[in-house]
């Protein structure tokens, strides 16, 4: 009798063991997927703040292709607002906010993402405000200072995922 007590005991000892590690299996499994997504996120983030940066820089700094794009939007290969560094063309940002919203992600290579520009005075009264509402949960935005018709405004790119 003494000898069938110590197996019950064994098998029971057996089973709160396998009990325990099927919880730490279940515990390092649910730690790993969520570093997993942090992770993900935080590379989703950094590629959208690279391309944000890239995109506003362009549309900043360059004058687009060809230079003189505004008069035909239907020649523009690459978009830019500037008629020199930073000093924002109100020709090109009318040519700009009349052309079609896909066509301005294409061209400006926005692909997986949507955006929406704002330019603003200094008081932060919309002046231009081009693209779609974001709606998306990962956002990034970024604000240039720019040269705008007679004055200082600011220049905010969203993209969002």
């Amino acid at each position: 009798m003494h000898r069938h007590r110590k197996a019950q005991i064994a098998i029971t000892d057996l089973f709160i063991a396998i009990f325990i590690f099927t919880g730490l299996i279940i515990a390092i499994f649910a730690a790993w997927n969520t570093y997993l997504n942090r992770l993900e996120e935080r590379i989703t983030y950094s590629a959208m703040l690279a391309q944000a940066v890239r995109i506003s820089d362009v549309l900043v700094k360059s004058q687009g292709r060809p230079v003189n794009w505004e008069a035909n939007n239907a020649s523009a290969e690459i978009i830019g607002l500037a008629s020199s560094d930073r000093n924002i063309s109100v020709e090109k940002v009318t040519a700009f906010t009349t052309m079609d919203y896909n066509t301005t992600k294409e061209l400006l290579n926005i692909k997986g993402y949507n955006y929406k520009l704002l330019l603003m005075n200094i008081n932060n009264s919309a002046l231009i405000d081009y693209g779609n509402n974001a709606t998306g949960n990962l956002t990034v935005a970024i604000r240039r200072i720019v040269w705008y018709g007679n004055g200082s405004a600011y220049m905010d790119l969203i993209i969002w995922k």
